[in-house]
């Protein structure tokens, strides 16, 4: 299951509520939420670790959007490029790898593990973007804060993507 949705709007809190949940926290959102929590990762290795541990239960990743800045940090590191805007030459060349170096070893990771048994939620925060129809004035729409290509396989993925807003 992917949740998106704006800040404040019970999204870790609702993830957290999964039967036998434990949280990868990669931001501050589950701060204080009562749950079973890994250490904050700070690299790839140490999110495809806490994946391959879960055996059982509900692993809830807390927020795609910043594990998206994990993989980031991960494909810069160690290279001689200082930023993303830099890496392989230019305007988002950094995409395609970021998809097949960052994105899919982790899908691999999450699907052995729901082979073993386990749940996935994923929580992700959402940003607003134009539309533009050219048979209408075009509308203003909620999309997941992610890259494109990453945005694509996540919600492929996933059983369910649920929108989450509150109520009016």
């Amino acid at each position: 299951v992917l949740g998106y949705g704006a800040p404040g709007v019970g999204k870790s809190t609702r993830a957290s509520d999964a039967p036998g949940a434990v949280v990868l926290p990669c931001e501050d959102g589950v701060g204080e939420i009562d749950v079973p929590r890994f250490p904050r990762p700070a690299t790839q290795a140490e999110v495809i670790e806490a994946i391959e541990s879960i055996t059982s239960g509900t692993l809830v990743i807390d927020s795609l959007s910043a594990l998206e800045q994990i993989i980031y940090a991960d494909m810069l590191r160690g290279t001689k490029w200082a930023t993303l805007e830099e890496y392989a030459g230019g305007w988002k060349k950094y995409l395609p790898d970021a998809l097949d170096l960052g994105c899919r070893p982790i899908v691999r990771s999450l699907d052995a593990m729901r082979a073993r048994g386990a749940n996935v939620v994923l929580v992700a925060h959402s940003r607003v973007r134009a539309y533009r129809d050219p048979e209408s004035d075009g509308w203003d729409r909620h999309t997941i804060d992610l890259a494109e290509g990453a945005s694509a396989l996540l919600t492929a993925w996933c059983d369910a993507v649920l929108f989450c807003a509150h109520e009016d």
